[in-house]
């Protein structure tokens, strides 16, 4: 798994990345499918449990234990993924 987190951060950035109108779950989606990475995968490699990524990825901030979490949540992945945390 590290070795795939080293790739990610070497690739570049999908096109669609700059796009401002996509809500950050979708990017956070998006991105994800991008690198072919499935919820469990990201999950052990940021110990964040698989059902609150996903539920920062349909925006359901409710799921979240907080707002501090999911603001911490929302910036460990993007940068995991290589995004502007």
């Amino acid at each position: 798994m590290q070795q795939q987190h080293q790739v990610i951060q070497q690739q570049a950035a999908p096109a669609w990345e700059e796009q401002v109108d996509l809500p950050v779950g979708e990017i956070l989606r998006r991105s994800r499918m991008h690198y072919g990475l499935q919820l469990c995968d990201v999950e052990v490699a940021l110990r964040i449990r698989a059902c609150q990524l996903e539920a920062l990825e349909t925006g359901n901030y409710d799921a979240l234990p907080g707002r501090v979490y999911a603001i911490g949540f929302v910036r460990t992945y993007s940068e995991f993924l290589g995004l502007d945390g």
